[in-house]
């Protein structure tokens, strides 16, 4: 008996050891497994994106500031114009990784009831770029009929990055279709 209590106690002060020396494998597994993610999007962010403006008929690039919560591959955050158009969304969405390319999915509601809107984002990471770069389908609240334009998350000055996203921003999409709504 005593053999087997003296056994017990050398395993677990092997195992407790095991642990102590490994404290710092297992703290990062733990990190990079639970609580980050590949492509840290928690902070805020610059949206860049192309629209059309019923006021004046035109389209323009616009720009947004994004809050963004980022646990476990959930996304949560909020998001407001930058250029005097009233637009608050609540964000929810998901990042996640498929074989080397890293996505983020987002999806909006209007915080405001006077201008409902609701749609989806769905973004590429640019790991050259730091950033995001994608496309949003919605429903406009000033034309009353879904939209598609494309769209840039990054850190960059929304200036600069009107620059460095051109190609994308002046991309085109099939835009403005209203769907054809069953009677």
């Amino acid at each position: 008996m005593p053999n087997a209590i003296l056994s017990l106690i050398i395993g677990i002060l092997g195992f407790l050891t095991a642990i102590i020396t490994n404290i710092d494998k297992i703290s990062d597994f733990w990190n990079s497994t639970f609580t980050q993610t590949d492509h840290q999007i928690t902070g805020e962010w610059n949206g860049v994106f192309r629209e059309f403006w019923v006021q004046d008929g035109k389209e323009h690039v616009s720009s947004s500031r994004l809050k963004l919560i980022s646990k476990l591959g959930n996304v949560t955050g909020t998001e407001m114009t930058t250029n005097g158009k009233p637009r608050d969304w609540k964000l929810t969405g998901q990042n996640t990784t498929l074989a080397d390319r890293h996505f983020l999915i987002i999806t909006y509601t209007s915080t405001n009831d006077n201008r409902p809107s609701v749609g989806s984002i769905v973004f590429e990471y640019a790991k050259d770029k730091n950033s995001f770069v994608g496309y949003q389908i919605g429903l406009d609240p000033d034309q009353n009929r879904f939209t598609s334009y494309p769209y840039v998350l990054t850190k960059l000055d929304p200036v600069e990055a009107e620059k460095n996203f051109s190609d994308h921003l002046n991309s085109t999409i099939p835009s403005y279709q209203k769907p054809i709504m069953p009677k």
